[in-house]
């Protein structure tokens, strides 16, 4: 009894490392979708705040992470507005804050 107990405990050790290091590589790789779901949060709130536009101007947000990039820079986005030329915008979220890299214009008003 004392052996079979043992290898049951030597197996689930096996899958728990597995699943660690399965882990580590998801987050590694593909980012937390945690985090990516907040660079989406955080650059609408942006939007809203700094730019004036509303969520009817905006068609979607695509946030997403680039292990390649430096620590702070690791999630990113893409903004599609709802215009006639549905304008492409790219940003980063550094340690919280918005930087875009490309020009965002403020909206105007109508």
């Amino acid at each position: 009894m004392k052996k079979t107990s043992k290898i049951i405990a030597l197996i689930l050790l096996v899958l728990l490392s597995f699943k660690g290091i399965y882990g580590f590589y998801q987050d590694f790789f593909y980012g937390n979708p945690k985090k990516i779901k907040e660079s989406e949060e955080t650059i609408r709130e942006y939007l809203h705040k700094e730019k004036g536009y509303e969520n009817k101007d905006i068609e979607n947000i695509f946030g997403f992470y680039n292990y390649k990039q430096a620590n702070g820079k690791k999630y990113a986005g893409t903004i599609i507005m709802n215009d006639k030329k549905h304008t492409l915008y790219s940003y980063e979220i550094h340690h919280g804050k918005v930087f875009e890299l490309d020009d965002i214009p403020k909206k105007q008003a109508k």
